[in-house]
């Protein structure tokens, strides 16, 4: 999903009129024939920008025209960004079996090392405790080996045999330990369920989805922006961001340039971090959306 986003910004820039021309180049010749190539690829990039969000709601709202807007454009200087978690992950079953527990639902909150999903870990258990009954016959096994061989009863090879079946019986608990470690999945960090497509005495199998999940505050910004803002684009720089959703506005900051510029849509990646909340405003949440504004310098 995040993929396709970020393609989505890219071709939504493509479709902007003159990719961020400060006014008043049109009177230089060169400044004019790079206007005029720009709108003539026009066309082919609003035709790529509808096969980029056609059949998806989410990005076509992203592109969508805004309130007294026409057609969705963009100024000179803005670009539209998306806010994202700080992290994110999809958890998934490390062992097969079947649920016992599920404390946390879609949308909850929860703590880092808060039990998420518990199994059904009777099974492994068991296989744990023979696991140990092995390790201590072949400990002992090993301590009258070696008994025996001060009295020079039995040889070197045997006791050295015995020692590698404890060996043996060592790792088996250990990876016995392993699997009754596993039957309890716990919060990597703080943060809230995204998506749960699993219930409580439902069979999982192995590697099966169990829950998505994202970190609590830390919210980042995702942009595309064009390449040629290069020329007075630098990390630290700051923007006024305002969220569709609320409608409030914000100040952040570029914290990271792209390495590499899109060949195609001449665009480069960056991201950056909200310096305020705003006042007054409604809680963000990742997956919001809005127009950045930059004031370049000598703009």
């Amino acid at each position: 999903m995040r993929r396709a986003a970020l393609i989505a910004l890219a071709t939504g820039f493509v479709c902007a009129a003159g990719f961020g021309v400060p006014p008043g180049r049109a009177q230089d010749g060169t400044a004019a024939r790079d206007t005029a190539r720009d709108t003539a690829g026009d066309g082919a990039g609003d035709a790529a920008g509808a096969r980029a969000l056609a059949g998806d709601p989410a990005l076509e709202r992203l592109f969508a025209p805004r309130d007294g807007e026409v057609g969705g454009g963009l100024g000179a200087f803005e670009a539209r960004a998306l806010i994202e978690p700080r992290a994110e992950a999809i958890l998934s079953s490390e062992i097969g079996g079947r649920i016992l527990d599920l404390p946390v639902d879609a949308g909850d909150r929860f703590a880092a090392g808060d039990v998420l999903v518990a199994f059904d870990c009777s099974f492994h258990q068991a296989e744990l405790r023979a696991a140990r009954a092995e390790l201590t016959r072949a400990q002992r096994t090993l301590d009258n080996k070696e008994q025996l061989a001060r009295l020079n009863s039995v040889g070197q090879l045997e006791v050295a045999l015995a020692r590698a079946d404890v060996a043996k019986a060592e790792a088996q608990v250990q990876t016995r330990k392993l699997y009754v470690d596993r039957c309890t999945l716990t919060a990597p960090y703080d943060g809230r369920v995204v998506e749960r497509p699993v219930n409580a005495h439902e069979t999982v199998g192995k590697d099966q989805e169990l829950m998505s999940v994202i970190a609590a505050g830390g919210l980042k910004l995702r942009l595309i922006v064009p390449s040629r803002w290069l020329a007075w684009l630098r990390t630290g720089q700051r923007f006024e961001l305002t969220i569709d959703e609320t409608g409030g506005t914000h100040t952040a900051e570029v914290t990271t340039l792209g390495a590499r510029i899109d060949p195609v849509s001449q665009t480069l990646p960056l991201e950056g971090r909200l310096l305020d909340t705003g006042t007054g405003a409604p809680r963000l949440l990742p997956g919001m959306s809005g127009t950045a504004r930059f004031d370049p310098p000598n703009g």
